[in-house]
């Protein structure tokens, strides 16, 4: 699922790359949307992990939230698929969050940096509120990595000169 949409998902297509046959897939999931669910949770999972892997045991909620962010564009930009499945297109079977509270069920990645943020607010950091600074540092990311997967013909400047401009101006910005 790394270079197609959801749509282009068959369960056909998934036997064949795994190397068993159509009917030993529906013995494990009972259609293709909850396969894509189950690939979208582990997808999920495996952000969460990241970002907890590249934060370590970093101290400064700025730079904290600074490597969230970076974890974040890295692991979209390395599965293109799933992040456009994950972040760009409408979930399986209606599947998609209806609230904060929905999303942050689906992912301990938002949790985590609902909780990165309300750390940093509370060593004073201006910002309304957790969720509210989350979204904006999530919309910006996102924007980075979409834009990336959806037009990959653009001259687009290296990535790693992109973090870290993002990470200068997330610092500057946060630190007024």
């Amino acid at each position: 699922m790394d270079t197609a949409d959801a749509e282009a998902v068959s369960i056909r297509a998934v036997a064949e790359a795994v190397g068993v046959t159509a009917p030993t897939i529906y013995r494990h999931f009972e259609d293709k949307d909850a396969l894509i669910n189950q690939v979208c949770e582990r997808a999920f999972e495996e952000l969460d992990r990241q970002m907890g892997e590249h934060i370590g045991d970093e101290d400064d909620p700025l730079e904290r939230l600074a490597l969230l962010g970076e974890a974040y564009v890295r692991f979209g930009l390395s599965k293109g698929g799933h992040y456009r499945v994950l972040f760009m297109e409408p979930a399986p079977s209606g599947n998609e969050p209806k609230s904060w509270d929905d999303l942050l069920r689906l992912t301990n990645g938002f949790t985590r940096l609902i909780t990165e943020c309300q750390r940093a607010i509370d060593t004073g950091l201006d910002a309304p509120d957790a969720t509210t600074l989350a979204l904006n540092l999530w919309a910006t990311v996102h924007g980075m990595v979409s834009l990336r997967i959806c037009m990959p013909q653009l001259d687009w400047p290296p990535v790693e000169q992109q973090l870290e401009l993002l990470g200068r101006q997330m610092r500057a910005t946060l630190r007024r």
